[in-house]
């Protein structure tokens, strides 16, 4: 009951073309540069891995050098707001309490750096939506990556086919080059937050509530 039409290749079934072998055939033609051309892609986003090349934006922070290919560079507004997190981590805060100290304090956010850069480089950033309020996932994202020491992680995600979901990777399978770029964050610092986050995933206590009352949880 179903109609396929394909005005490129001529193809109307079942309306005026029967012959469906014909049309798999068509469809086969179709799809193998597209599969090849996945794959050729795949090999090559890989290699660049295995030398520990950086193939993404840099994370909040850093910035990729506007003409030396290969080139991270720290953004010091950003690395004063990234050592902050952690600080304020380390002492206590949770994730939602330090987006609202950040977005209270004005504290650049992400897009607002990436706006900054692209008019340093003369480019058209007016398609940029820059907003300032932070929110606890950008958070949770800066205190466990492991990139703020110095550390590149790369294939966390494999992606088995087109058109298919990112599966994540077990640490193992990861491809990890320490000291490969310059930290922003120091190794105990880091090392501190790691371990408070090991133990919030086991305490389920989340501090006193604001109005305590007899039928509290």
């Amino acid at each position: 009951g179903i109609r396929i039409i394909a005005i490129g290749d001529s193809v109307d079934y079942p309306v005026y073309t029967k012959d469906w072998m014909m049309i798999q055939f068509i469809f086969l033609r179709n799809e193998t540069p597209v599969t090849d051309t996945s794959r050729k892609v795949r090999v090559v986003i890989e290699n660049k891995q295995e030398k520990g090349e950086w193939i993404c934006n840099a994370p909040y922070g850093y910035y990729l050098h506007p003409t030396k290919k290969n080139v991270i560079l720290i953004d010091e507004e950003g690395a004063k707001t990234v050592r902050l997190i952690f600080d304020l981590y380390n002492s206590g805060y949770g994730y939602k309490k330090i987006a609202k100290y950040l977005t209270k304090h004005k504290y650049p956010t992400g897009k607002a750096l990436i706006k900054k850069h692209m008019d340093e480089k003369d480019k058209d950033s007016s398609h940029i939506d820059v907003g300032d309020v932070w929110n606890t996932s950008t958070i949770a994202t800066i205190i466990k990556n492991d990139y703020y020491i110095g550390t590149l992680r790369q294939r966390q995600y494999s992606r088995p086919g087109i058109n298919k979901a990112d599966k994540k990777l077990s640490a193992e399978q990861h491809l990890i080059f320490p000291d490969h770029h310059e930290a922003i964050v120091d190794k105990e610092v880091f090392k501190q937050a790691q371990e408070r986050l090991a133990h919030c995933k086991n305490v389920h206590y989340r501090g006193i509530r604001k109005y305590e009352n007899p039928y509290t949880g």
